[in-house]
């Protein structure tokens, strides 16, 4: 009676819930494939209400009816072993004519998630999945499946989205003013990031306890008790190098000799290990190097609220070059790198040969810095991206405004 009641509960939450559509299409062809379809990415990135968009997508085209939705959130059940076959009688007792679309939300809290997914799956029940963990969500489940998984990969908002959500609408044709505006908008949309619930508040202090809250859940839950990790200590301080660093090139072997002249032991693998988790809840990524893929990597924020709410100032050039490299993570996927050989260049898209510089304020004292690797690039196409541009001789190099590149 316990699933029946959820059931029931959750069938009326997805027919009330009012959802701001994101830009994201779901392509009803993917329901023909014999697949489970996980939906993965950060927590409160917006996984679920996209899922209800998605479900409301498929009733509107006559492709499913609410009383099929089985939807269960997980996180408010921890560690709960599911009863498929329980689940199962309970759904035929409310529905006996409907076959059941499974939809379970932080899956990875399921104790024994693997093996009751694959149960259903073989029984041939149609499941959409969403956790926070991309290694428990994508590779584990990829073997435990045998690739009889498709995923979706969420991001949060893009500046787009997050006008949409903050209600303001970009004209055809802007104005000194208008662009004033939206420079306004999106130094919020770099400072708060853009999770969606932080979107809609407006208080920056709610803002800040959100955020830290948010934070919390991430350290302790999805990290440190997740992974077992018994020194707190090394990986706030991972941690806090990561924040400093990110869009730089990020050395563990410098982080372990700092721990070192602390007295603090550590196996240097055990570093590696920490930064390996940190990528698999969404906290980082790395971006390598075209040239030296094997070696030295950037670290990238998926959030990086975190950074300026909550261990330094805000930076907002960093911020902003993290910005660009989501928008473009979000367009090119994985074929995303940064150039160092001789020159440097901020990020390479080689299927476009493509080599882009990001450059938050440029002046006389930096114009020359940030132009002349594109200059001497041989590359295709070579684009610079300018947030405040004091010098406004930009003649020599393609230059990309950056509202366009943000909302293209």
């Amino acid at each position: 009676m316990f699933q029946e009641e959820i059931i029931k509960n959750q069938n009326r939450i997805a027919q009330e819930i009012k959802v701001i559509p994101r830009n994201m299409v779901f392509d009803q062809e993917i329901l023909k494939l014999n697949k489970v379809i996980s939906f993965v990415w950060p927590r409160r990135a917006g996984k679920t209400y996209y899922m209800y968009q998605v479900i409301h997508q498929l009733i509107d085209a006559w492709l499913l009816s609410i009383q099929q939705v089985v939807f269960i959130d997980f996180s408010e059940f921890i560690n709960l072993e599911l009863d498929t076959k329980q689940l199962l009688e309970d759904y035929t007792t409310l529905y006996p004519d409907l076959q059941p679309f499974f939809v379970f939300d932080e899956a990875q809290e399921i104790k024994n998630f693997r093996t009751s997914i694959l149960k259903l799956f073989n029984d041939g029940y149609k499941i959409f999945l969403s956790g926070s963990n991309s290694k428990i969500l994508s590779s584990e489940l990829t073997t435990h499946l045998r690739g009889r998984d498709y995923q979706y990969f969420i991001y949060p908002l893009s500046f787009g989205e997050f006008l949409r959500f903050k209600k303001i609408q970009l004209p055809q044709h802007s104005t000194a003013t208008d662009r004033g505006k939206i420079k306004s908008v999106f130094i919020e949309y770099m400072e708060y990031w853009a999770y969606p619930e932080i979107a809609i508040i407006d208080d920056k202090l709610i803002k800040q306890n959100v955020i830290k809250n948010y934070f919390d859940i991430l350290l302790y839950k999805d990290l440190i008790e997740r992974y077992g990790i018994g020194n707190e200590y090394v990986i706030k301080y991972l941690i806090q190098k990561i924040l400093q660093w990110y869009t730089k090139e990020t050395s563990i072997n410098k982080i372990h000799n700092e721990l070192k002249s602390k007295n603090i032991e550590i196996w240097k693998n055990t570093l590696y290990n920490y930064f390996e988790y940190l990528e698999n809840i969404f906290f980082i990524f790395r971006l390598k190097n075209y040239y030296s893929p094997n070696g030295q990597q950037k670290a990238y924020l998926w959030d990086t609220s975190f950074a300026n709410i909550l261990w330094k100032e805000f930076n907002k050039g960093q911020s902003f070059e993290n910005m660009v490299y989501l928008q473009l993570k979000r367009t090119y996927g994985d074929d995303v790198y940064y150039l160092k050989n001789w020159h440097e260049i901020d990020f390479y898209i080689p299927s476009q040969d493509l080599a882009l510089q990001v450059c938050y304020e440029m002046d006389d004292t930096n114009q020359k810095r940030e132009i002349q690797p594109l200059l001497k690039s041989k590359h295709k196409n070579n684009k610079l991206i300018v947030f405040e541009n004091d010098n406004n001789k930009l003649d020599t190099i393609d230059y990309m405004d950056w509202i366009d590149f943000f909302v293209w």
